[in-house]
């Protein structure tokens, strides 16, 4: 859902996560979500510096951060652990020099620092590796990570993949392993044709509701014995039905209550005024909803 032009803006960028205690998608006018070559050049990451953080929506438990380098934890991530948030961090490094330990070191000393603050943590290799890496390269250069994540006192790992891999692949092939994954963490969208048509929602679209885009997923992650978090979740707005959201939200919130597995979710407050190509982005009264639903 990424293109290599907007992938840049994710490079050490945060999203406050809606935490459950709370938490791909289809952007043609049908049911079925995008193919990876559509999704590509979708960004899913807001374009925030490093340690900066996104609008709060919801409980502020869960703190979603991205980074392109071995440059974490960052000062505010600390904080933010040390304050009771969990935090939830994904890196992106090649795949060879990652599954060869070039990495091993400057990890165990950024584990280390997570240990030290305190907290809760959880830890991931390249969130979203469906469009950039082959299966092989993800679960070999995540199982390298995952097992130094698992030598830490207080940190845990996390796979993060597409919603897309729970019903147009074999997630099998992308998911690493249960000795290996502590927590699952998926991305999914409501798209509605979003990106062509200037990054609305159209009304004639199919619409899918939160539990239609990740119930398979959390049937995976409930059969493999895992929490699961919507490390990414949003939905199109559509001029023609302003309203929509609303109860869409809502629907969202109901159906969250009634999945156990799932442990935390992250809306995407990001929209085309942010460089994204589909508006994503709550209105005010929309993050009225949203905070009632999920009072801090």
């Amino acid at each position: 859902m990424i293109d290599g032009t907007v992938e840049a803006m994710k490079k050490s960028s945060v999203l406050l996560v809606l935490a459950v205690t709370l938490v791909a998608a289809a952007c043609t006018t049908s049911s079925s979500e995008p193919a990876p070559s559509d999704a590509a050049s979708i960004t899913s990451a807001p374009a925030t510096g490093a340690g900066a953080a996104a609008p709060a929506i919801g409980p502020g438990n869960v703190l979603r951060v991205y980074h392109d380098a071995m440059d974490f934890p960052t000062a505010d991530e600390i904080a933010a652990a040390q304050d009771g948030k969990q935090i939830v961090l994904t890196f992106r490094l090649g795949p060879e020099a990652t599954t060869a330990g070039e990495h091993d070191q400057q990890l165990r000393e950024a584990l280390a620092q997570m240990d030290a603050a305190g907290g809760t943590w959880l830890v991931g290799y390249f969130h979203e590796p469906e469009i950039r890496l082959t299966p092989d390269e993800y679960r070999a250069a995540f199982t390298r990570v995952a097992r130094i994540v698992q030598q830490s006192a207080s940190v845990r790992s996390i796979a993060v993949l597409m919603g897309y891999s729970f019903t147009a692949r074999n997630p099998d092939d992308w998911y690493p392993g249960d000795d290996v994954v502590d927590v699952l963490g998926i991305d999914g969208y409501d798209w509605l044709g979003c990106i062509e048509n200037g990054g609305d929602g159209r009304s004639d679209s199919h619409p899918r509701s939160f539990g239609e885009i990740f119930a398979p997923a959390d049937a995976y992650a409930t059969a493999h014995g895992k929490p699961w978090i919507a490390t990414e979740f949003g939905r199109a707005y559509v001029p023609d039905d302003p309203n929509a959201r609303t109860g869409w939200l809502q629907d969202a919130a109901a159906w969250m209550d009634e999945h156990p597995s799932m442990i935390g979710a992250a809306y995407f407050q990001h929209s085309v005024a942010d460089g994204y190509r589909c508006n994503w982005a709550l209105d005010e009264q929309e993050l009225a909803v949203a905070r009632e639903l999920w009072p801090a």
